[in-house]
């Protein structure tokens, strides 16, 4: 590794890797709730509060159709669902303000999503593989709050 490389630069070649460099983030790769909505009932049966007992997992940032995503999924379903709980500590870790706003950055969506955070929504997204950012505003509270996502395809 070059040591005279821009900060941005140099990093240890996991993902994601930055273009810039912040101070403090947190990143949400790894397992996450996953569920395949083929009916597309979650919304009606109001998954983004009273999420299913069982779902399967899946490791992310990797699409459902990966091997590396734990799910190996490769046949067509419109309509899925991921769901993580952060922790306090990750929004700390991540540069959570002292008034509980956070930036919430998914690096590509595909097509169209909805973001829940504690079953009330924090926005919409629609364009191709495309990154989705989201500012939210949470003052104290829990431990820990669920973040659900939504992701229709076509």
């Amino acid at each position: 590794m070059m040591t005279d490389a821009p900060i941005a630069s140099r990093q240890d070649g996991t993902y994601p890797r930055p273009q810039l460099m912040r101070g403090r983030w947190a990143d949400l790769s790894g397992t996450w709730q996953f569920l395949l909505d083929d009916e597309d009932a979650g919304e009606r049966q109001r998954w983004q509060s009273l999420w299913p007992e069982h779902s399967d997992q899946i490791v992310v940032p990797f699409p459902p159709e990966s091997p590396a995503s734990g799910i190996g999924e490769t046949g067509y379903h419109r309509v899925v669902w991921y769901r993580r709980l952060v922790t306090t500590g990750e929004r700390r870790q991540g540069g959570c303000t002292s008034d509980g706003r956070t930036l919430l950055h998914f690096g590509a969506v595909d097509y169209r999503a909805t973001v829940w955070i504690d079953g009330q929504p924090a926005g919409h997204h629609e364009g191709g593989h495309t990154p989705l950012h989201r500012r939210h505003h949470r003052p104290g509270g829990r431990q820990e709050r669920g973040v659900g996502r939504r992701a229709g395809r076509g």
